[in-house]
């Protein structure tokens, strides 16, 4: 985990992932490998609970990995509040680039409300 400055914790992790090279052999001879340095980062995309938005908004995010175990999906779930995800048949074609990204989903939560109905920010 970090915590910093934004430009320098991505100088952080550039310096990691240029300058540090590891020995290893490759088809029986020594060479070097840099240092891999990748984020693991949660995210909550937030979006209008009105009919249609669910399943529009799971199409451009793509189909998700499923490489969590269940009971780590579950851990994570609890600390978050969520609840699981609703069943979706994804269309490829709507879904943004997520080259190189992968996409684990752990639930779906609903903002609180107030009494009147209004969700609060």
């Amino acid at each position: 985990m970090t915590r910093g400055a934004l430009t320098q914790v991505k100088r952080w992790a550039e310096d990691l992932s240029t300058r540090v090279f590891l020995p290893y052999t490759k088809h029986g001879k020594p060479t070097q490998q840099a240092l891999g340095v990748r984020p693991v980062q949660l995210w909550e995309i937030a979006f209008p609970d009105e009919q249609g938005n669910y399943e529009k908004v799971m199409d451009l995010i793509g189909k998700g990995e499923s490489k969590l175990s269940k009971t780590k999906k579950t851990m994570l779930r609890k600390a978050v509040g969520a609840k699981p995800m609703r069943k979706h048949e994804f269309d490829a074609t709507k879904c943004f680039s997520a080259w190189q990204v992968a996409r684990e989903f752990i639930g779906i939560r609903e903002d609180a409300r107030a009494e009147d109905g209004t969700e609060l920010v």
